[in-house]
Parts: C-alpha cells; structure tokens; sequence
C-alpha cells in the first residue's frame, strides 16, 4: 500500500510538471514564454519630508542559485523539487524585481542609494532565499512564497539582522496568478522590512 501511494504521488507529480511545464510533441516548437512581473507598487506614503530623509543604501539583490535568471519556479510542497514553467518568465531576474519593489517602498522613509558616499550610512544587504509558487500535495491550491534574509550596518557594525517568509494564498493554479500573489508577498514583507529598519536603525 506504501509503495502504491508513492507511485501515485511521483505520478502526480509528472502529470503536474507536464501540464504546468508546457509539455509538446519530439521536435515541436512551442510559442514564446510569455513575460511576467510585478505589477505596479503599491502607493505608500512616508512621514519624512524629501529634505530631511536619512540615507540608506541598497547594493543589489543576491539569491539563491535557483532563482539566478528569469525563470519561474514552482513546487509541490515545501521540500519538492523546484521546477520551471516552460511557457512563462519573469521580466527580469528576481533579485532585480524585489529590489526594484523594495525601493519603491523605502524610499518613502529613506533616501536609496545603490553605494555608500559615507562610512555613516546606513546600509541594507539583502539575500533572496524563497521566491516561489508552492502548490499543496494534491495540486489543488497554491501559495506565492516569499523569504528575505537582511543584514543592517553602519560603519562596518551589524546593527540587526532579519529573516521573514510571506505566503499569499494564490488565486488559481497557473502562473499568472501565483505572480499576483508573490506580488502581494513581496509587498508585504517590504513593510515588514521597513518597520524592522526603522526600529533596528
């Protein structure tokens, strides 16, 4: 009966990778993938004024080697194999779209640079650990996952460091949507990051 469940859960699993991988016939060539992103960032607006908003410097993104180039991966359960939709990528790689989002964010609280100008600045290092489309056992929901891992420095000096993974229930099962919700993910662990900076700082 064990042996029977495992065939049927590594079954499943192929079906899945077939269908959300965009399987095709030997030698057929398929469409383009079709490019996804973010979407645009949510407004926010900060306390501070532009004239009086502290530095903060971002260098870019590093990641997770799955996540290096513009492929869209998605799973089955936490620990499945990471895979990639064959008919969807992202606009950019996703260390390039968080930052991107990050920025939009913090930016209404700090003045971002990319490289110090002062030994004085604050300066945020971020590592890109999850960002995923996580679908349950049985294939029929899925979560947008996001996982950030934050270093804040000054002079050299950690001031703290931050860890955080955001789910998003997803509103279908297809790419699209898990794009939306890791969107909404990213958004809201930017607000986290942005509270823990603020108190950390």
């Amino acid at each position: 009966m064990r042996r029977m469940k495992e065939g049927f859960k590594k079954f499943l699993i192929l079906a899945m990778a077939c269908l959300l991988g965009g399987c095709m016939s030997m030698g057929e060539v398929g469409p383009a993938p079709q490019r996804l992103d973010l979407g645009a960032a949510s407004n926010v607006s900060g306390g501070a004024s532009a004239g009086t908003l502290p530095t903060l410097v971002i260098p870019p993104l590093a990641s997770a080697s799955v996540l290096q180039g513009v492929s869209v991966i998605w799973r089955v359960g936490n620990e499945g194999e990471p895979r990639r939709y064959a008919t969807y990528e992202w606009v950019a790689a996703p260390e390039n779209l968080v930052r991107e989002r990050l920025v939009a964010r913090l930016s209404s609280d700090f003045s971002i640079l990319t490289n110090s100008v002062s030994s004085d600045d604050l300066t945020l290092r971020i590592n890109l650990i999850q960002f995923e489309q996580i679908y349950s056992s049985d294939g029929s929901t899925n979560d947008g996952v996001v996982t950030l891992q934050a270093i804040l420095l000054k002079g050299g000096k950690v001031l703290g460091q931050f860890r955080n993974t955001v789910r998003v229930k997803s509103s279908g099962n297809d790419a699209p949507s898990g794009a939306a919700a890791l969107s909404q993910a990213t958004d809201r662990i930017a607000e986290q990051l942005a509270d823990w900076i603020k108190k950390a700082g």
